[in-house]
């Protein structure tokens, strides 16, 4: 069951027809220092309940002390939830922002988690040589609607090949879905959560109006060898996706390789709208 805040929209959705074109992200503003700070802080906050669905999502396709690579890394706030999580694993992130590259680089040392995880300058369109020869799965969470076309979504996709190609690596991609109507782009930063600051429920509209549809990504996906891709698209309000591979040998992780942490009760809500919404995605444990 949604919750109150998203079932009107959700409802809102189901009665509009698909006719919403696609527009190219672009950050909202260009801010400050610490104007960024806060608004990345923001965006944690909001985010925390589908950080903790991805984190337990991408923990039961990496096997212990498995090494992640994650394209499109921000400023690093998923990367070190899932780290703090994960104490087995390594994390190596890509992200074509220098100023984000330093806002994460910083917060993971503020974490103390520079031994594990490291956000490195580049293009999620060109990074398949650049990494270590072995990498036990790939993430890519919130972040591929920054692409700026579909021809570049298959360069992604086609880089995300070639690594699976040299080390049967899983893979696990999620985000949102283009709305049909404009109206839901403008209201769902507020009902995610009320009270952001306003670059932030800006930055979350144009993510929405720049995501590709569930059929344009699964397309994409489709002119890749990459072998067999699950697909789903949530239920009930079709505003996230998610894509996923196995390891080509089978290994997943156990249970207690993962370290449940506190999250606020905004956040549980969250994780649990998200669990009901995609009820074949596989997840090693749920929050009690």
């Amino acid at each position: 069951m949604l919750s109150k805040g998203l079932l009107s929209l959700a409802t809102r959705e189901a009665l509009s027809q698909p006719k919403l074109e696609r527009t190219p992200w672009t950050a909202a503003v260009q801010l400050g220092d610490e104007e960024l700070k806060v608004n990345e802080d923001a965006a944690f906050r909001a985010l925390q309940g589908i950080y903790n669905f991805n984190a337990l999502a991408t923990s039961f396709l990496v096997p212990k002390n498995g090494v992640v690579l994650d394209l499109g890394s921000g400023s690093g706030a998923f990367l070190i939830y899932l780290a703090e999580r994960r104490p087995d694993i390594t994390i190596i992130g890509v992200d074509p922002s220098p100023r984000l590259v330093e806002l994460g680089q910083k917060q993971i040392a503020d974490a103390g988690l520079t031994d594990r995880i490291n956000i490195n300058l580049g293009e999620i369109t060109d990074f398949s040589q650049r990494i270590p020869t072995e990498v036990d799965m790939i993430t890519s969470v919130m972040s591929l609607h920054t692409v700026p076309s579909t021809e570049e979504l298959f360069r992604c996709f086609q880089e995300i090949s070639l690594v699976r190609m040299r080390c049967g690596c899983a893979v696990w991609m999620f985000d949102f879905c283009r709305p049909n109507n404009a109206k839901t782009a403008e209201d769902f930063p507020v009902a995610l959560m009320p009270g952001t600051p306003i670059p932030f429920r800006r930055n979350c509209r144009n993510s929405l109006m720049a995501s590709f549809t569930h059929k344009e990504m699964s397309e994409a996906l489709g002119k890749v060898s990459l072998g067999t891709v699950h697909h789903a698209q949530s239920k009930n309000f079709k505003i996230y996706q998610a894509h996923w591979l196995t390891r080509e040998d089978g290994i997943t992780s156990k249970d207690e390789l993962w370290h449940e942490g506190r999250i606020t009760s905004a956040a549980v809500q969250q994780f649990k709208d998200l669990t009901g919404m995609f009820p074949t995605v596989k997840l090693p444990k749920h929050l009690k």
